[in-house]
């Protein structure tokens, strides 16, 4: 699991998975890497200064610059895990990239998504029948609270890596130091 809080070397990162898909007790030769979009952005711009990818212009915008840089980024990935492999005489090994956003809402939700979309749902309700407007719910902490929209763009969440939430999926993962 990679996040932009966290520098990493690509080429460690792709060395890294492709070990863990060749190892022996790997039965089924196969691992998933799921990268924030920040952290495959900080790869994709220190690939660029490494020489290793061309980062589109930005001519376009900047979302078409985003989506082309996480291209980039994904498909030198895909080929240094795949090199990696071939020294290793998996030549017939497939690397697949996906980023599937729109799958994980395409879930059929379960009884607590149902209980939180209606609570949810019952306090922007109860909240602009009281006049508020202009703001979303969230959930901080055990509370529910209510957010301005304008503050919304303003503020980044960020994890911080020294904190319990980032060592605790390392841990759980079992992921090493990449960086």
């Amino acid at each position: 699991m990679l996040i932009p809080e966290v520098n990493v070397n690509p080429q460690t990162v792709a060395n890294y998975v492709a070990a863990r898909v060749a190892q022996e007790e790997n039965k089924n030769h196969c691992a998933l890497v799921v990268m924030a979009e920040g952290a495959l952005l900080n790869m994709a711009r220190q690939l660029a200064e490494e020489g290793q990818i061309q980062l589109p212009s930005g001519d376009q915008g900047e979302s078409y610059w985003r989506r082309d840089a996480r291209y980039e980024a994904l498909s030198w990935m895909r080929q240094a895990v795949r090199r990696f492999l071939e020294r290793d005489g998996r030549s017939r090994t497939q690397v697949v990239m996906s980023q599937p956003g729109y799958l994980v809402r395409a879930v059929p939700g379960c009884a607590e998504d149902q209980t939180y979309a209606r609570r949810l749902a019952d306090l922007a309700v109860d909240n602009a029948l009281a006049g508020y407007t202009r703001f979303m719910i969230s959930q901080w902490l055990t509370e529910y609270v209510l957010v301005p929209l304008g503050l919304i763009g303003r503020v980044k969440k960020r994890v911080p890596p020294q904190g319990i939430f980032w060592r605790e999926v390392v841990a759980s993962t079992r992921q090493p130091d990449l960086g």
